[in-house]
């Protein structure tokens, strides 16, 4: 009588999967049997399930070798920062790492810009293709030169303007003095007429003396 025994090589890569053909061997009960090890490219020997050896009996036995598959590198991620005409406006992040590895990619502060949207997936897992995540930003407004209120100016004309009125001022004030310095004031007028006066009655006295003596 034989027994079957089925020599099993799995992977622990997600779930259980066959990754080499299974090595069948038979005998009759009670003679010796013994299992080996594969080496399999892209992957490591982890454990084994059951007896590597031992004798055939009236029972199927399974001897499971589980592997673990090994890192893989993936295909880098690429995040671009752009404007909205697709202008490069920041260096590129590039992200390395293994197949089935987790990634993420970051929004950046940009000056001058504010965040739109973003193209891709901003976090996922790294695999045999490239990936390009891409963030878009738009411009932020700029007050145009012309349009700017120039206060400078304002604050000069305002100071012009002062300056001439207090000029104005100034000039309306000179004349009056300079005619008040030709007009005589109250007791002026009054010392002039009494001389004058003074000065009539003097001739009229002398004209009439000499009239007398002649």
């Amino acid at each position: 009588l034989k027994q079957i025994i089925t020599h099993k090589v799995l992977s622990t890569f997600i779930v259980y999967i066959q990754i080499s053909e299974d090595v069948v061997k038979s005998g009759n009960i009670g003679e010796d049997y013994t299992t080996e090890q594969k080496e399999i490219e892209g992957y490591t020997f982890k454990e084994v399930q059951g007896d590597t050896s031992g004798k055939f009996t009236d029972q199927a036995q399974t001897v499971t070798y589980v592997y673990t598959k090994n890192p893989e590198a993936g295909s880098d991620i690429t995040a671009k920062y752009v404007d909205t005409e697709g202008n490069k406006i920041s260096e590129d992040v590039v992200k390395s790492g293994n197949i089935g590895e987790d990634y993420t990619t970051e929004q950046k502060e940009i000056t001058g810009y504010t965040f739109k949207e973003v193209q891709g997936d901003v976090s996922g897992k790294f695999t045999d293709q490239a990936q390009t995540v891409t963030y878009v930003y738009g411009q932020n407004d700029e007050t145009v030169p012309g349009e700017e209120t120039d206060t400078s100016k304002e604050t000069e004309s305002s100071t012009e303007k002062q300056t001439s009125d207090t000029s104005s001022v100034s000039q309306r004030s000179d004349i009056s003095n300079s005619g008040s310095k030709y007009l005589p004031t109250t007791g002026e007028k009054a010392t002039f007429g009494l001389s004058f006066a003074g000065l009539s009655a003097l001739v009229l006295a002398g004209y009439y003396y000499f009239k007398n003596k002649k």
